[in-house]
């Protein structure tokens, strides 16, 4: 199989909500006539161009680009995640295709990688800006940041339990080969959207 996947996973791990390439693989094993287990095993990756923390987090590489506009960013992070997603699926056939949906409780391995230059120092805000209690202006005279002229990776990795949904359509091309269009939808935290693997694929018959 192959597909997109949908990343939308933790923020300490995942930071970005973009779309990424997949490969794959299934089975599907029917053990009674209206039921099947759907086990399907997947494999997503991108890469994204953005430093070791977003905005959000107040860190001083976000501080350093602000103050250094002129200072291209070539931090990057590679992000990719192993997925295994067994599945009880209901099964309604026809003539010339079938229509399942299901779910059950999955395991995936999310990892990321990220090459950055570090960045120490100082930073200071506005006074003004402190005492309004509204948003914080950087202050470039007194805030001192210093980017390092090499590069750093850090890594970071979780195993985690994936409740999630499966439905699709299984084609009938001829009488060992089918075609399937599918979608996964699981829950990756409770501040993130979910996650979702769209996937098409050939499978035989035996």
């Amino acid at each position: 199989m192959t597909g997109t996947y949908y990343f939308a996973n933790q923020s300490n791990v995942f930071k970005s909500r973009v779309w990424g390439p997949q490969g794959g693989a299934a089975l599907l094993l029917p053990f009674r006539p209206k039921w099947s287990l759907l086990i399907d095993g997947q494999v997503s990756f991108v890469e994204v161009p953005e430093g070791l923390h977003n905005p959000l987090t107040l860190h001083p590489s976000v501080f350093y680009y602000q103050l250094n506009p002129h200072v291209p960013n070539e931090d990057f992070t590679n992000q990719s995640q192993i997925s295994i997603y067994p599945s009880f699926v209901r099964m309604v056939r026809k003539r010339k295709f079938s229509v399942y949906f299901g779910g059950g409780l999955g395991v995936t391995h999310l990892r990321q990688a990220i090459t950055h230059r570090p960045v120490s120092g100082d930073v200071a805000f506005l006074p003004e800006s402190e005492a309004m209690g509204g948003e914080l202006q950087l202050d470039p005279v007194r805030s001192d940041l210093v980017r390092s002229d090499s590069f750093e990776v850090s890594k970071d990795s979780i195993l985690q339990l994936a409740p999630h949904f499966s439905g699709g359509v299984l084609l009938n091309i001829s009488r060992r080969v089918r075609l399937r269009a599918g979608l996964v939808i699981h829950p990756t935290a409770l501040d993130a959207p979910l996650g979702k693997s769209v996937l098409v694929g050939l499978g035989f018959r035996p």
